[in-house]
């Protein structure tokens, strides 16, 4: 099903529900004491929110696919699940220098093969295979600007936001 459809259909839900349930007093009144607690009551409308969360859902789906909505999942937690620790790469380095000074081309295979870090991984299994110096830098240079360029794609849904927002904590995801 079409992206574009889902989000017409949402938006329509969320018109019906602001303009028809939203301007019935009794009802929202109902909603209000039902699932606000009455500290909030003043300051919060049901109906506002259920229009505001359903008119931003379906303004992202008339304006994206699915795959790019979907897409922006991936950068969203790999920023705060995945803190690079350098220290930690430079020392699996220093392990697979020291490994292949001490054992044949054949057991660095093997070796490379329980590295964690897959793009380390890959280079180490490229120089086991007899790639030449030329063609690993340009396949990994290659692996980065693609992964750069997915995530830019992924971040420049935000644009919108970033433009009617400047100065805002958004602003920093801005790749300018």
């Amino acid at each position: 099903m079409n992206s574009t459809f889902i989000g017409y259909v949402l938006f329509a839900i969320a018109a019906y529900v602001l303009l028809i349930v939203g301007v019935q007093s009794e009802t929202v009144d109902a909603l209000q004491k039902g699932y606000v607690p009455d500290s909030l009551i003043h300051y919060v409308h049901i109906p506002g929110i259920v229009f505001v969360f359903l008119g931003v859902s379906s303004s992202m789906l008339i304006s994206y696919n699915f795959r790019e909505l979907f897409g922006l999942s991936r950068p969203i937690f790999c920023v705060h699940k995945n803190k690079i620790n350098f220290s930690l790469y430079l020392d699996a380095i220093k392990d697979i220098a020291q490994y292949s000074n001490t054992h044949d081309i054949e057991s660095l295979e093997d070796y490379a093969n329980q590295i964690k870090y897959p793009f380390l991984r890959d280079g180490v299994l490229m120089l086991v295979n007899g790639y030449k110096k030329e063609e690993i830098k340009e396949i990994l240079d290659s692996r980065i600007d693609n992964e750069a360029q997915r995530e830019s794609t992924d971040v420049n849904i935000f644009e919108p936001l970033l433009a009617t927002h400047p100065g805002t904590a958004c602003s920093a995801l801005r790749l300018d």
